[in-house]
């Protein structure tokens, strides 16, 4: 999933790896995520996410894709397991979501330290980018225990 600033500001990608662990039950995916913005380029493989909880990541950003509403910018973010990952939405209008990506690409500070990015993305470009992350979703599905 490529969610890129439309004036050209930022990127961030979050690509899945595959599963954290090769036995049955193990639905953890290793995910790659990428944020390139005005300081540069940090990358990172990460096991951040769940089958599940990245399904309902796509979800929710589906549905902000493409929901309107002139009273509230809608629901929050789905907690996740691990909060590695946070994105908030800063502001919508009809065409456009402006949203602040943030990670964790080291946990050396206690807190750790989010670096962030915000973007403007069209909502038709955010849908586009959710449709592809759920396509990329299909091919890692929940593992039962054997």
């Amino acid at each position: 999933m490529l969610l890129r600033d439309n004036k050209g500001g930022g990127e961030f990608e979050l690509s899945i790896a595959g599963y954290e662990s090769p036995y049955p039950g193990g639905n953890w995916l290793q995910v790659d995520v990428r944020m390139k913005g005005p300081n540069g380029e940090r990358k990172k493989r990460d096991p951040c996410l769940t089958v599940e909880v990245a399904g309902e990541l796509a979800g929710w950003l589906s549905d902000l894709a493409r929901a309107y509403s002139k009273t509230s910018i809608g629901p929050g973010m789905p907690d996740l397991t691990e909060p590695n990952l946070r994105i908030l939405v800063l502001k919508t209008s009809r065409s456009e979501v402006q949203l602040r990506v943030e990670f964790i690409f080291e946990s050396m500070g206690n807190p750790p330290i989010f670096e962030h990015l915000d973007l403007a993305m069209e909502r038709s470009d955010l849908e586009s980018a959710v449709s592809d992350f759920r396509r990329e979703l299909e091919r890692w599905p929940v593992q039962e225990n054997e």
